[in-house]
């Protein structure tokens, strides 16, 4: 039974039924046919769509608080070791999280791995500008985390 659970919980399970929805309703009222089939398509469409972006905006927020909390670590008054130690587990934290939702998210394998694998990549984009205004010693150790970072589901 959490197996159905969690279907129904999840954007998949509303995606289920409004398709089933859609192939359903014309059959049950074909006079309103045309019209409601157009207009359930375009709502699903509309929720896709709005997925996507509110998927967008919670990946930004979480790599810019990742990113913010990068740079308070590196410019921390420690030894670079120490500095990348702190780092590194920042990383972790980011990459635990991201995979976490990729899981609660994604709707196979492949698409969970794709999911966290966007979520990477857009951080190791934003780390790679934040290593623009960092002097030397911040960036060396930026950089090595940044190498560090694999996007292995």
């Amino acid at each position: 039974m959490p197996l159905l659970e969690d279907l129904l919980e999840s954007n998949f399970g509303i995606a289920i039924a409004l398709g089933a929805v859609t192939l359903v309703l014309p059959k049950v009222l074909p006079d309103l046919s045309p019209s409601v089939r157009s207009a359930i398509k375009s709502g699903l469409q509309l929720y896709v769509e709005s997925e996507a972006d509110a998927e967008g905006g919670l990946i930004g927020k979480m790599v810019d608080a990742t990113v913010k909390e990068l740079l308070d670590n590196v410019s921390q008054p420690a030894s670079d070791q120490q500095r990348r130690q702190a780092a590194q587990q920042v990383i972790r934290r980011f990459q635990h999280r991201a995979r976490e939702r990729a899981h609660r998210y994604g709707w196979n394998d492949q698409d969970r791995s794709a999911r966290y694998r966007r979520q990477i990549r857009r951080l190791k984009r934003a780390l790679a500008e934040a290593q623009q205004g960092q002097d030397k010693q911040e960036r060396e150790v930026l950089g090595h985390v940044y190498d560090g970072i694999t996007e292995d589901w």
